[in-house]
């Protein structure tokens, strides 16, 4: 909502203006549905080292993959989640420049994502050595 705000402002809205368009019950609900989802994605960036208040199609296409390969998103959730992330950002146009990332959306959209499958790694070896130890008495070459 603040980013909003502040591109209104900067298009010269006075306080009034600012209140009637940002007050009705449509924008509620925007930010009701836009502003959980432009949080998980600022975490997402955050957490990768990623400025998420610059506006980068590579990273919200990152972010988007990584949605439907983990979080098994849908077509129409990524292009709901893609609406979301443009509305943080001055130009949104960007992103419909973007040819990378408008191909990436129309994969999505196609519903012809391939099932990616994780290496499945076995870990019960390592969990097995450290429950065998005294971890006390282990060096630290043992324990990394």
């Amino acid at each position: 909502m603040a980013s909003k705000q502040r591109q209104l402002e900067d298009k010269g809205y006075d306080p009034a203006a600012l209140a009637i368009t940002l007050g009705s019950e449509r924008e509620a609900r925007k930010l009701q549905i836009y502003g959980a989802t432009q949080e998980r994605y600022i975490k997402w960036a955050v957490n990768r080292d990623v400025d998420p208040y610059t506006p980068n199609p590579t990273q919200l296409t990152n972010w988007l993959a990584f949605g439907v390969t983990t979080c098994n998103w849908k077509a129409n959730t990524v292009n709901t989640y893609y609406k979301a992330i443009k509305q943080l950002y001055d130009d949104p146009s960007v992103f419909e420049k973007d040819m990378d990332s408008q191909a990436f959306l129309s994969v999505v959209k196609s519903d012809q994502v391939k099932e990616l499958h994780e290496l499945d790694v076995d870990l019960s070896p390592i969990r097995d050595f450290f429950l065998t130890q005294d971890v006390a008495t282990l060096s630290m070459q043992e324990l990394t």
